[in-house]
């Protein structure tokens, strides 16, 4: 019974592992998002700041794909 019972820790682990990187991933990218939609509420979609902030969320989402 205690063998099965490891076995079957030990296939969830990676599961875990991956489950709370992927919260923590979500948690990071939402420091980004807050800071473009920042820019975009004080200085306004087009201006040149803000466009560079939404172009470096964008390529940091493609990198972290």
């Amino acid at each position: 019974m205690y063998c099965r019972q490891a076995s079957v820790v030990a296939a969830q682990q990676p599961l875990a592992v991956r489950s709370h990187l992927l919260q923590q991933l979500d948690r990071l990218m939402g420091a980004p998002r807050q800071l473009v939609g920042d820019r975009e509420r004080l200085l306004g979609g087009d201006h040149p700041d803000t466009l560079t902030a939404r172009e470096a969320l964008s390529s940091w989402r493609s990198g972290a794909a």
